[in-house]
């Protein structure tokens, strides 16, 4: 039926769409997450209420919303990436820290010994 075709349109465009900037005025009334695709024209919250949607998408914008996207992505990734060098620095400094630190116990208690042995001389 109409129903189910527009159920599955529904949660094709909620799984495949993109969030727009720009919201329909429904959405923009009701506060609702606009998504659309390319495909459907409709945004996935008006198409899933049967209510008239009045979104405008071309096809351009909808390819700038992917690139973006995109870019978006690849920005995150390395902003991943410099923190899990940055903590693989930091490990490092640990560890380091670690030895000087056990080191200066160890030349501490050398030095509490020649102490000892100075007094008893």
């Amino acid at each position: 039926s109409s129903t189910i075709r527009r159920h599955r349109l529904y949660e094709f465009i909620e799984s495949a769409g993109e969030v727009m900037v720009k919201k329909c005025s429904t959405c923009e009334k009701h506060g609702r997450i606009c998504k659309v695709h390319v495909r459907s024209g409709k945004c996935s919250e008006c198409l899933r209420r049967g209510q008239r949607c009045d979104v405008k998408v071309t096809q351009s914008e909808f390819k700038r919303l992917a690139e973006e996207k995109d870019r978006l992505r690849k920005r995150i990734q390395e902003s991943r990436d410099e923190q899990e060098a940055a903590m693989k620095i930091h490990e490092k400094a640990l560890e380091d820290l670690k030895i000087a630190r056990a080191r200066e116990e160890r030349l501490r208690q050398q030095m509490d010994l020649i102490d000892r042995r100075a007094e008893e001389a």
